[in-house]
């Protein structure tokens, strides 16, 4: 995700610069998976109260939501070995923890590893 007056030029700039690993064909790869829409069609495999939101929902959650995070579509490299995913994070309780940011990841052994990140934007600061 990008402001709208960052151009696209300038994120995969600042995202090479700020993790050196990630390549410019990996930016602009994410800046293309970035706008290709995707459902998820069950809740995520984590300990907590869940409540999938997007077209067409017309059921409403059981309480008021904590917070809001949206996942990217990964981007992933050419070598199967590399990728880059971008994940935004929305707090009703506690603005400071609302932020967006990107994760660089390296697959090793058959799992991925963060290897590095950063935030493009944080409310709150």
């Amino acid at each position: 995700m990008r402001s709208a007056d960052t151009t696209p030029e300038a994120l995969v700039e600042r995202l090479s610069s700020a993790m050196p690993s990630v390549t410019v064909e990996l930016s602009k790869k994410m800046l293309h998976e970035g706008q290709v829409p995707s459902t998820l069609t069950h809740a995520l495999p984590v300990n907590v109260p869940q409540f999938l939101y997007g077209k067409g929902v017309t059921e409403k959650p059981a309480s008021q939501p904590e917070m809001a995070f949206y996942m990217s579509r990964p981007a992933i490299a050419t070598d199967r070995g590399h990728a880059l995913i971008y994940v935004g994070i929305v707090s009703w309780l506690d603005q400071s923890k609302s932020m967006g940011r990107y994760f660089y990841l390296e697959k090793s052994g058959g799992h991925w590893i963060i290897k590095g990140h950063v935030v493009t934007w944080q409310l709150g600061t």
